[in-house]
């Protein structure tokens, strides 16, 4: 009996010894098993996250400057610091889920485009993410591929080739200058913006669209083409026997793929009756900046990318007659454009006939050469295009403080337009030869003295500071684009800029804000031009100036 009830208890008791590993076992698994699944949640969340992170904490937009290697070394560096930049405490790629989770995410490979093809500049194309998640000792890994879109800024509102809150003074001969409806290459119309190739062998005819698909080596600029605006395409036969320039005008209907579906607006009369087709080659696009869509009475609406202010000549030309009027009232957008009212019109109004349509035309501007909330002192030579000073500058140049001189430039705050810039100091400036290249954004200008290092380049500068130059450009528009001063201007040199300059007279504390107002000239000294506006070169330089818009790629996700 003894021993019956001694082994009766042992098997007991390994009985509940085994029951109790196995439930503790069970219960460990159940816990690996929760935190596994925890982890995958959480990198799944990771890449749920990441578009709207990307543009809510800080958009990416450049290469970082300290990354070295290959091209595409350089971007897959970039993208990496971009998502380990802290903006307000938190950042783009690392955050904390629930239940104590967190997750990290990481570029792992980058496509990489050169735009335009031959220039050693590069462009991302799309990115490969990498998001961990963890969940107490577990991780997990999710990838997903993200096409990545460089994105524009708006046009910017620019009224003149010198646009100034303080007094501007011309010494000598100093050279700045507007345009008016005559000058030469004012014609309101950017040339070559696209090459595209016809879709089909439908001939042209009126009220028929046509579509044509971009190709690749233009998609960097098909932003730029809105959905109402115009444009302007080289018409032959479809043998192809035309001699001579025939150009079609098409309204741009919808933009969708790369492809661009358009409504004929004026097609040309062909000698000896012969049908108007688009070639079947590569053809060039011409984009109308401002084009014409309707006249009513004193109502002139306007698809614009420059900037009109009352008082501005514009000039159309319809057949072989050119017809000028003046804006008489400050512009106000519109559903369908800029709607803009207008004189009298010499030497008539123009025809709005279906013969000789005027939509889609092209419409040429006057532009100042001088705005100031100051005074004008001019030097020896009148600015072309003239200048508004006092009161009717300070309608157009509103005080630097509250960055409403900022805002009304670029429509968006500093803040803004800097996440999406190249930060520069002063001493990287002078290594990179003073050469602007997109949107860049100069801190610790110091002096504000850049005399080693004279810009040139194509592209938007904004200065956190005083400007000062003394060099001579090499040859007209070597420097093209606007540059923006938050301090004082002076150029001595011949500086020769295309484009246009904006002037804030800012005092500015240690974290580039506005606290006060400089009142010193915007000086202009020596014999030479300084700067002419150019609406092509500013149509230029807010062309994929933007920061990047990335969207996932269907089919990419995977586990890894």
């Amino acid at each position: 009996m003894i021993i019956v009830v001694l082994f009766t208890s042992i098997i007991l008791a390994v009985v509940v010894a085994t029951t109790s590993v196995l439930t503790l076992g069970g219960r460990r698994n159940s816990a690996d098993e929760a935190a596994a699944y925890q982890a995958v949640l959480a990198s799944e969340s990771g890449q749920q996250a990441f578009v709207v992170r990307s543009r809510t904490l800080t958009p990416f937009s450049n290469w970082d400057l300290t990354c070295s290697g290959t091209p595409k070394q350089k971007a897959l560096c970039s993208i990496n610091k971009w998502l380990e930049t802290e903006n307000n405490a938190k950042r783009v790629g690392t955050f904390a889920v629930s239940n104590s989770g967190a997750v990290v995410l990481r570029a792992t490979d980058v496509e990489i485009r050169e735009a335009p093809a031959g220039s050693g500049k590069y462009k991302l194309v799309s990115v490969d993410i990498q998001a961990t998640g963890t969940a107490r000792s577990s991780e997990a890994r999710a990838l997903q591929r993200y096409t990545a879109i460089k994105q524009d800024l708006p046009n910017l509102d620019l009224p003149a080739a010198v646009t100034s809150h303080p007094d501007v003074r011309l010494s000598g001969g100093a050279i700045v200058d507007g345009v008016t409806t005559n000058s030469a290459g004012n014609d309101a119309v950017y040339q070559r913006l696209l090459s595209v190739r016809r879709t089909g062998e439908t001939s042209l005819s009126m009220g028929t669209q046509v579509t044509v698909d971009v190709n690749t080596a233009s998609l960097d600029r098909l932003a730029q083409v809105k959905v109402g605006s115009y444009v302007r395409l080289p018409i032959n036969s479809l043998a192809g026997t035309l001699s001579g320039t025939h150009e079609g005008t098409f309204r741009v209907d919808a933009s969708v793929g790369g492809r661009l579906t358009l409504q004929p607006i004026r097609l040309p009369s062909l000698p000896g009756g012969a049908i108007p087709y688009l070639e079947s080659g590569n053809i060039d696009l011409d984009y109308v900046m401002n084009g014409v869509v309707s006249l009513a009475g004193n109502t002139l609406t306007v698809q614009a990318t420059e900037t009109f202010i009352k008082g501005d000549t514009v000039a159309v030309t319809v057949g072989n007659t050119t017809y000028t009027t003046t804006v008489t009232e400050p512009p106000v957008a519109g559903a369908a454009g800029t709607v803009l009212k207008v004189g009298t019109w010499s030497p008539g109004t123009p025809p709005t006939s279906s013969s000789e349509p005027l939509e889609g035309q092209a419409l040429r501007k006057s532009t100042r050469g001088v705005v100031t909330a100051g005074e004008f002192d001019e030097g020896r030579a009148a600015p072309v295009g003239g200048i508004l000073e006092g009161a009717a500058g300070q309608a157009l140049v509103p005080s630097p403080l509250q960055d409403a001189l900022f805002k009304k430039t670029f429509g968006m705050t500093p803040t803004e337009l800097k996440a999406m810039s190249q930060v520069i100091t002063a001493s990287q400036f002078a290594d990179m030869a003073g050469q602007i290249d997109g949107l860049m954004w100069m801190t610790n200008v110091g002096n504000g003295n850049l005399n080693n290092e004279k810009p040139t380049g194509k592209g938007i500068l904004v200065i956190d500071g005083d400007f000062t130059l003394n060099q001579n450009g090499d040859e007209q528009c070597d420097l093209s684009g606007l540059i923006y001063v938050r301090g004082n201007l002076r150029i001595q040199g011949n500086l020769q800029m295309c484009g246009a300059l904006v002037v804030e007279g800012s005092i500015l504390n240690s974290e580039g804000i506005v606290v006060g107002e400089d009142d010193d000239d915007s000086f202009f000294s020596g014999n030479g031009r300084k700067i002419t506006y150019s609406a092509d070169a500013l149509f230029d330089v807010v062309a994929g100036a933007g920061a990047y818009q990335f969207s996932r790629q269907a089919g990419t996700w995977r586990q890894k």
